[in-house]
Order: C-alpha cells, then sequence, then structure tokens
C-alpha cells in the first residue's frame, strides 16, 4: 500500500509540474515583432529594421550556408523566467519566407528539414538600417532597445548595422 502511495505522489508531482510549466508559457508576456529569427552557429539571432532593407535576403543567404531559419517577418517572442526571450513563428508562415522578385518560398522544403527550428532562444538582437550619412557600413552598439522595455526582460547585446539595401541576385 506504502508503494502505490509513493509512486501516486511522484504521478500528482510530475502532473503538477507540467501544469506549472504550461501555465507559465501561455501566460508570459508576448510581443510580435516584425523581424528575421535565426539560430546562427547556436545563437538565436533576431534581426529587426525597416521594411524592405533586406532582412529576408540576408536570412536566406545565411539558410544557403547552413544556418537555421526560426521565423521569416513575424517573430513571437515570449519571455520566459523574467530573464530571457523565446522567439518562435506562427503556424501560418511557419517554414516560409517571402523574398522579393521571387515570391514566397518553403525553406524546409527546398533545404532540407535541418534547415529550420521551431523555436529559439533570442541571444543577439541586429538592427538592420540603411546608412543616410555615407555609403560605407559602421557598427554602433546600443542597448537596450524598445523591445527589452516591452517585454519587461533583462537587456541583452544588441548591435546596431548600417548596410544598403540588398536587391535580387545583389547580396554578396
Amino acid at each position: 500500500m506504502w508503494l502505490n502511495l509513493g509512486y501516486q505522489i511522484l504521478l500528482y508531482g510530475a502532473a503538477w509540474a507540467r501544469v506549472r510549466r504550461d501555465r507559465e508559457e501561455h501566460l508570459a508576456p508576448r510581443a510580435v515583432v516584425h523581424g528575421v529569427l535565426m539560430d546562427i552557429l547556436g545563437l538565436g539571432v533576431l534581426i529587426v529594421g525597416e521594411s524592405g532593407i533586406g532582412k529576408s535576403e540576408c536570412a536566406l543567404d545565411l539558410v544557403v550556408r547552413g544556418h537555421r531559419l526560426v521565423a521569416d517577418d513575424a517573430v513571437d517572442l515570449r519571455a520566459r523566467a523574467e530573464s530571457f526571450l523565446i522567439g518562435t513563428c506562427p503556424e501560418l508562415t511557419r517554414h516560409h519566407m517571402e523574398i522579393r522578385g521571387l515570391g514566397l518560398i518553403n525553406v524546409q522544403d527546398l533545404f532540407g528539414v535541418a534547415s529550420t527550428r521551431r523555436s529559439k532562444r533570442v541571444e543577439l538582437v541586429v538592427h538592420a538600417g540603411a546608412n543616410r550619412r555615407s555609403g560605407s557600413a559602421s557598427d554602433v552598439f546600443s542597448r537596450p532597445s524598445q523591445l527589452h522595455r516591452d517585454t519587461n526582460t533583462a537587456s541583452m547585446p544588441s548591435r546596431r548595422c548600417n548596410w544598403q539595401m540588398a536587391t535580387p541576385g545583389n547580396s554578396a
């Protein structure tokens, strides 16, 4: 009888832990960000910037080089444990990218199942923008971004990169 009682307590403890984990996941602060989330050598990189700046073209070049796509155009971010962000892709656009001049492509069909990922912890935010002062690219370290204030999370490394807008066939 005692053995059966111990098993029930263990079962209830595991069930309670799952309920708590699911509750934290569904009630976590969320934000949808316009950008691209990539898994680059195991590092979660969120590329944000103006529309038409070349975020998707950059992501496609990274996928061609063996890195993994998590989300394109709309990245669903949720705070976990108030110290980091987890990014996922909405179900409707999962494994797809929209490339100007090419249209809508299924990354998983073209590059295989290893080219995509369901979710990734965001560890670096890259702010992509056109350099309005000069034609050269320059990096300016900036922190924290509006994203961190919106989701009430700790600050994370953020990099502002200036580049010229990519055109189809012009990404090097």
